[in-house]
């Protein structure tokens, strides 16, 4: 797995190209993103750029992001 990764809201099993992405629920990726927000993760405001990692980042920098995104999902779901 490389560095670069994104997260689709979507109702479909695999994203296999752009016509997939622009399929994808942006209305919860904006959501997400808000929540993300809120717990000072800055997400891109364009639902299909990607995110990545660096080396600048450090196991801490991961666990505190993977934290986020765990309680905001949690948050998503409780509100769907």
């Amino acid at each position: 797995i490389g560095p670069m990764f994104q997260l689709y809201f979507t109702e479909e099993k695999k994203i296999q190209n752009y016509r997939h992405t622009l399929k994808t629920d942006f209305e919860k990726f904006r959501d997400f993103r808000n929540l993300m927000l809120h717990r000072g993760i800055y997400l891109h405001p364009d639902g299909t750029e990607r995110m990545m990692t660096t080396t600048a980042h450090n196991d801490d920098d991961v666990e505190m992001v993977l934290a986020a995104a765990e309680e905001s999902l949690r948050e998503l779901q409780k509100s769907n």
